[in-house]
């Protein structure tokens, strides 16, 4: 059963990243609106900050990742994905951690290619530009020695209804090659 929200509201300290690789730590009133995906992994959800001051964005609506700190592997899904700048590659805004869980916070996308797939297939076109861009995004992983190790339909978001630009996600599975801190 899907769990709805009638503006449950959570204050959360987060790390906001900055493009030119500065952190500042800002505390954020999020609305959670919706319970988008819930797997092994975690749960994603749909959420609205309030008061993001000092940070241009244009999402005015967020994804937020919720990972417990049990799962394995946790910590390097966040190096990974705080190493990657690529268009076809999503954008981690920001992350907190406390007892249980990490909250990863990325651009809300507007689904992923296996949902989109149920509903109306592409064209030749339209899968060449997103093989294109798959396939550009794999190219700058492996150029920066990282392998996602988990390329599938539901691990590529189409960033909105209009276009056919999209991004991986999903970087639990990732390994860094050479990296000794990561076995």
């Amino acid at each position: 059963s899907v769990m709805t929200f009638d503006e449950f509201e959570e204050n959360i300290s987060i790390k906001l990243l900055f493009p030119n690789g500065k952190i500042r730590t800002q505390d954020i009133l999020f609305s959670i609106i919706s319970l988008e995906d819930q797997g092994t992994f975690g749960s994603v959800y749909r959420v609205k900050p309030h008061g993001l001051e000092g940070y241009s964005t244009s999402e005015s609506l967020m994804a937020m990742k919720v990972l417990s700190l049990r799962n394995r592997g946790i910590n390097r899904e966040l190096k990974v994905l705080k190493k990657l700048n690529h268009s076809n590659i999503v954008r981690l805004i920001g992350y907190t951690k406390d007892e249980n869980n990490l909250k990863l916070f990325f651009p809300l996308c507007y689904g992923n290619l296996y949902y989109i797939l149920q509903h109306k297939p592409f064209n030749q076109e339209e899968a060449e530009c997103i093989i294109l861009q798959v396939l550009s995004a794999l190219n700058y992983l492996h150029s920066n020695s990282i392998c996602h190790r988990d390329i599938k339909p539901k691990n590529i978001l189409l960033t909105d209804s209009k276009s056919h630009a999209i991004q991986i996600c999903d970087f639990g599975s990732a390994l860094i090659l050479n990296d000794s801190t990561l076995e």
